[in-house]
This record gives structure tokens, C-alpha cells and sequence, in this order.
């Protein structure tokens, strides 16, 4: 039986060394993204696939707002709607949906938040600088930054 490992920057990249240059350095400034905005970054246990995620504090409850893992064509960011309902109201769940939607090939449904899913979107869809900025922007206005 595989045990789990516990993954870091390190093991991380490593795993994602096969991707193209763009998307390592989209999800590298996701991490960048991560330590400066996030209470803290989370590392997963996957016994295959590692993944990092966004923690942040809302209203004095923690939440993780997306993970980025290494599993997919390109890297695959969850974003943890299932994990933010209850805690966010879903009226600014429902901003958050809908600037996500200006990315492309994002189309998110309002079953995200009422069935409290986890989508997954490629890391394609923020290898443009225009699209990474409303990525965080939209972030940054969940967390109320």
C-alpha cells in the first residue's frame, strides 16, 4: 500500500517539471499570490498527486479558497466552493462565480454554490496576464482585501 507523502515547493514543481514553461510560471505566481495574500498555504498528502491550497480568515473562520493540484493536462485549480458556503454569504459567492466567468472557458453555474461543489478549471485560463488580474482581483475582493 502507497503511503501518503507530505508534499513542499520542492516535490511540488518537481512533479509538475513536464508542463510547459507558462503554466509553471502561471502556477508559480499562484504560490507568489498565495504567500502574500493567504493566512497560510497548505500543502497536501496525496499519495500521487500533491497540491498546494489558499487558506485564508474570514470573518475569524478559515477557509480554503482554491488548491491547485498536479493532476490534469496543465495542472488543475479547484476552486472550494463546497468548503466557502456557510462561511461567505452567498451573495459574494455569487460575485466571486461571476468574475471567475469573465476568464476563459470558465463557466461556473450557480450549482456551485448551492450544491456547495468543487470545481476544477485549467491553469490555462490565467496564463494571460489580463485573465491571472482578475483571478486575484477576484480573490482579493472575496477576502475582503
Amino acid at each position: 500500500m502507497t503511503e501518503r507523502i507530505q508534499w513542499d515547493e520542492d516535490s511540488f514543481f518537481n512533479a509538475i517539471s513536464h508542463l510547459n514553461q507558462k503554466a509553471i510560471n502561471t502556477i508559480k505566481n499562484l504560490l507568489e499570490f498565495s504567500r502574500q495574500y493567504a493566512s497560510e498555504i497548505r500543502w497536501g498528502r496525496g499519495k500521487v498527486h500533491g497540491s498546494f491550497s489558499f487558506v485564508a480568515e474570514v470573518g475569524g473562520k478559515r477557509l480554503t479558497v482554491f488548491s491547485v493540484f498536479t493532476y490534469g493536462e496543465s495542472c488543475t485549480l479547484s476552486l472550494n466552493f463546497g468548503n466557502m458556503r456557510g462561511i461567505v454569504n452567498d451573495d459574494e459567492l455569487n460575485t466571486f462565480r461571476n468574475e471567475l466567468n469573465k476568464l476563459p472557458g470558465v463557466q461556473l453555474s450557480e450549482e456551485v454554490i448551492t450544491e456547495g461543489k468543487y470545481p476544477g478549471i485549467s491553469i490555462n485560463s490565467l496564463l494571460k496576464e489580463e485573465d491571472f488580474d482578475i483571478f486575484k482581483s477576484a480573490v482579493k475582493t472575496l477576502i475582503r482585501l
